[in-house]
């Protein structure tokens, strides 16, 4: 949430890279509001989740707001509720573990 995962943008700002982009797009800087929502290849993930009359505040929120009205709401967003206290964070997992077999086959290259 206080974006100290090691994003690629991190790991810029820690001069352990001069790469800032993101693997899945590399359209953006790499940062943790990036890799779980803004990314065009993850935004796919929550347009097949998230209600389409709800989709544009989903995505226009604060990411700390989005992040923690998530996993404390029951689901607000969505059609079926029932679920979403587990449903949301592990979305959220899947897509950090997705980016981060993305990164280790980029440093294996």
């Amino acid at each position: 949430m206080n974006d100290r995962f090691l994003t690629n943008k991190e790991r810029v700002r820690r001069h352990l890279s001069s790469f800032d982009r993101c693997l899945n797009c590399l359209i953006d800087e790499e940062s943790v509001d990036h890799v779980l929502r803004n990314c065009p290849m993850v935004a796919y993930v929550w347009n097949r989740v998230v209600r389409a009359s709800k989709l544009s505040e989903f995505m226009a929120m604060p990411f700390k707001q989005w992040f923690i009205s998530n996993l404390q709401s029951r689901g607000q967003f969505v059609d079926d509720a029932l679920g979403w206290d587990t449903l949301f964070p592990t979305l959220c997992w899947m897509l950090w573990k997705r980016r981060c077999s993305l990164l280790d086959w980029f440093y294996t290259l």
